[in-house]
């Protein structure tokens, strides 16, 4: 399986000729490194929760345009704000699908505060029993889940970097992948990434920098 990350919190899963998309967001596109037409062949798209940095609506009309097979997934929340737009949706926040070669199970994870806000229904994914997308959330709804891979927030109001790394300890992850990072300056993630990779080794767990769009790993 092929995990490559689009900026901030937007992911691609390959697997043969499968792919599933998560979370392509506003910051992704906004600069011109990455463009919706980039993205083919997409039988997926699996959005976390409905904040712009991680959907994009006329982004997504494209994807679709281009990828007719394509079906959104997504929770109730983020699901009323499609359906305002006018575009169709499968309501998925718990339970499990199959878009093979992937099996995608989802979980409810609260959104991390951000002051007093009430936040949005945010929704976890876990693809294959590997690989972890818990959108904007370190919760301990998810943590049995124990990820191969965890994508890993490193970056936000609601974020703290002790506090994703306990989330990662607890998950018992083995690599870790930054997302929502895009709206820092590069050269402030390049140091921040080396923050990371040194911290999470010395716990026996990998960092994997990915500052450029396409950034890719691949697992078995």
């Amino acid at each position: 399986m092929k995990i490559s990350k689009f900026l901030h919190s937007c992911i691609l899963l390959e697997q043969g000729d499968s792919k599933i998309l998560f979370d392509p967001g506003t910051y992704c596109f906004m600069e011109g490194k990455v463009k919706a037409e980039d993205f083919k062949n997409i039988s997926g798209i699996f959005i976390t929760h409905a904040h712009p940095d991680h959907f994009d609506i006329e982004a997504l009309k494209i994807i679709i345009k281009n990828n007719p097979q394509c079906k959104i997934y997504t929770n109730s929340d983020m699901g009323q704000v499609l359906s305002e737009n006018g575009i169709s949706f499968e309501q998925f926040e718990d339970g499990e699908i199959e878009l093979r070669p992937f099996k995608i199970q989802a979980f409810f994870a609260a959104h991390a505060p951000i002051l007093k806000r009430q936040m949005v229904k945010n929704t976890a994914f876990f693809v294959n029993e590997k690989f972890l997308h818990p959108g904007d959330s370190y919760a301990e709804s998810v943590m049995q889940l124990s990820p191969e891979i965890l994508a890993l927030p490193v970056a936000g109001p609601w974020m703290d970097m002790n506090a994703g790394a306990n989330f990662t300890y607890k998950c018992h992850a083995k690599t870790v992948l930054p997302i929502h990072d895009e709206h820092i300056k590069q050269f402030f993630s390049t140091n921040m990434y080396k923050i990371w990779e040194t911290g999470l080794a010395d716990q026996g767990v990998k960092f994997v920098s990915m500052l450029n769009a396409g950034d890719s790993i691949t697992i078995d």
